[in-house]
């Protein structure tokens, strides 16, 4: 079943079960249609900041990860950067090819690395700074 709108999800005039039906945000409403798609996944680690899996799918298909969406979320297909979707308004998934994929999903917030680069450059400053002190305190010794 394939839901085009997120009204379809909760207004409860469509019968649905979220374990055959979801709603993808920024997708074409264009219904995917996965039944009959033999998925394994394993776990290789669940992290608070990440997870890796290894899949093995029989044709191409699309996998829910039970995270909640939140910008700084970053997914990898065989170390290639994919896009992620957000799944019912809540969670993530993202499509997977056929055949064996190791997928990883990484929390990486562009504002640690905005935070970073700015804690980086004051401790700079600051260093250089000091160095002119004491250089000009020496001079003048």
């Amino acid at each position: 079943m394939s839901l085009t709108s997120l009204d379809d999800l909760y207004s409860g005039n469509i019968p649905y079960n979220l374990t055959e039906a979801s709603y993808l945000d920024n997708w074409n409403n264009e219904p995917i249609y996965l039944s009959g798609i033999e998925t394994e996944i394993n776990i290789e680690y669940f992290k608070n900041n990440s997870i890796k899996a290894i899949v093995n799918a029989t044709d191409d298909t699309f996998i829910n990860f039970s995270q909640n969406y939140f910008p700084g979320w970053k997914a990898y297909i065989n170390g290639e950067a994919v896009q992620i979707y957000k799944v019912n308004d809540i969670i993530q998934g993202t499509f997977v090819p056929n055949g064996e994929s190791i997928i990883e999903f990484k929390f990486i917030p562009s504002i640690f690395i905005i935070g970073g680069s700015f804690t980086l450059l004051t401790v700079s400053i600051i260093i250089f700074v000091l160095y002119n002190q004491i250089k000009r305190y020496k001079k003048n010794g």
